[in-house]
Formats: C-alpha cells, sequence, structure tokens
C-alpha cells in the first residue's frame, strides 16, 4: 500500500507590524492628498526600506509612488519584490497587473490577474475583479486572435523568449520560435516584423522583405515594419546590415 506524501507547504520570512502598516499608510494617503511629493515619499521609503529589508509593504508602497510619477517600469520591480517577500500578496499583483499593462504588456498583464485568480479568496473584492477582467479579455482575444487565454499567455512568453534570442543574435532559433508562434496565431504583425529582422542579419534579403510586407499586409500603418522595410530596401542580398543597425522590433505579442 503506497501512502501519498503530505505537500510541503513553502514557508516564507518576512517582517510585518501593524504599526508600520498604519505609518506606510498614513504616508500614502498623504501622496493621494499631494500634500507629499512621489520624490519625497520615495526618500522616507527608501530609508525605511534599508532598515527593513525584509518588509514588504514597504517595497509596495515604493512602487505606488513609482506609479504617482509614471514610472512603470519602476514600479513593477518593486511590486515583484514585494511579492518575492510575500507571495500571497494580492494587492502588490493587482497593481503589478496595472502597470503592465500601461507599458503594453498585455501578457504580463494577463499573467498577474491569473495569479491573483490561482491564490486569493474567490469573495474577496480583487479577485472578482481579476475573474472579471480575465473573462473580458478572453473572449476579445478568442475574436481577434482565435485562441484561448492560456494559449495567448503561453505563446507571449514563447514570443519573448524569441527576442532574448534576438538579443544576442541568435537568429536561427529565434527564427524557429517565431514560426512555431506563426502556426498557430498568423494574424500578429509583431511576429512576422521580428523575423524580417532576423533574417535581414543574415543577409537574406528576398527573406526579410517578404515578411515585413506581411506584417504590413496584416497592419497597414504598423510603424515597426514600414521603419524596417525601408532599411531592407537598402540591402544587398547576401550583405547583412552593420551590426549597429537601429531596428524598430515589435516588442509585444498583440
Amino acid at each position: 500500500m503506497k501512502v501519498r506524501k503530505k505537500k510541503k507547504i513553502p514557508h516564507f520570512t518576512y517582517e510585518h507590524s501593524p504599526e508600520m502598516d498604519e505609518k506606510i499608510d498614513a504616508m500614502l494617503a498623504k501622496l493621494e492628498r499631494k500634500s507629499l511629493s512621489a520624490n519625497e515619499l520615495l526618500n522616507e521609503l527608501h530609508e525605511i526600506a534599508e532598515r527593513h529589508p525584509l518588509y514588504p509593504t514597504v517595497f509596495f508602497a515604493i512602487g505606488i509612488a513609482y506609479v504617482f510619477k509614471n514610472e512603470h517600469e519602476d514600479s513593477i520591480y518593486y511590486f515583484t519584490k514585494a511579492i518575492k517577500l510575500n507571495p500571497f500578496f494580492v494587492e502588490a499583483m493587482f497593481n503589478n497587473a496595472v502597470s503592465h499593462l500601461e507599458i503594453g504588456d498585455v501578457a504580463g498583464h494577463l499573467t498577474w490577474l491569473s495569479k491573483i485568480v490561482e491564490i486569493g479568496d474567490k469573495e474577496d473584492e480583487i479577485v472578482i475583479q481579476a475573474i472579471a477582467r480575465l473573462d473580458e479579455m478572453d473572449n476579445v482575444i478568442r475574436e481577434s486572435h482565435g485562441i484561448d487565454l492560456h494559449s495567448y499567455i503561453k505563446n507571449a512568453k514563447r514570443f519573448r523568449f524569441a527576442q532574448e534570442k534576438m538579443e544576442v543574435c541568435q537568429w536561427d532559433k529565434a527564427i524557429d520560435i517565431f514560426k512555431s508562434l506563426l502556426n498557430k496565431t498568423p494574424d500578429i504583425p509583431s511576429i512576422w516584423n521580428n523575423l524580417a529582422i532576423c533574417y535581414a542579419n543574415q543577409g537574406e534579403k528576398e527573406y526579410a522583405l517578404m515578411y515585413s510586407k506581411k506584417a504590413l499586409e496584416i497592419e497597414e500603418d504598423y510603424k515597426p515594419a514600414r521603419m524596417n522595410l525601408s532599411l531592407i530596401e537598402q540591402m544587398v542580398e547576401g550583405e547583412p546590415l552593420a551590426s549597429k543597425t537601429h531596428w524598430a522590433f515589435g516588442g509585444n505579442i498583440d
């Protein structure tokens, strides 16, 4: 007879104090009333963070301050840091999702909303909002791309992985990933555009032209492909453009 092993529950160590939470809430309230600037708040919060490096709420508050400054890349960094300390910090996850949307990362937005639904209390208002948003986006994605939400997020992760291969000039590997994505979502111009860049960097002008034009067939005003096409037209077949060529990359799979 086999005995099923009990699943280990991970243990997380972080600081928490009701008094400290009240202090941070009061500081954020001043920020909302504009009686404290975002920069002033950041100075105070960073001092607290130095003394309390395991306090997730202070990093959450730093993220909020960067949101007020419209510096969403920085807000994402600090929201994520708060979540690493407290993996059940749904408020940080929700704000992280919003910041990802602000920088145009729809997949990141959906990933964090999905995480909220996975770990949160279904009666919690934040979880209810996350579910509603995911249902809405699932309908939009099915209508526009013909795939479900889970497939979209999975494809987006593969898209980012291909971008990483481009960054280190592993063009063949990037091409393989982008082509596999085309089999599932052939109507996304950023994939065709990035394929054009990969082929151009290998000196394959004919393919680079073909993929750039395909991106523009899908979306006539797609600026990255329009910008890249003018560069590719200057190429000589078999000769890659200079390594410092300023390509317009397709940043997201949407």
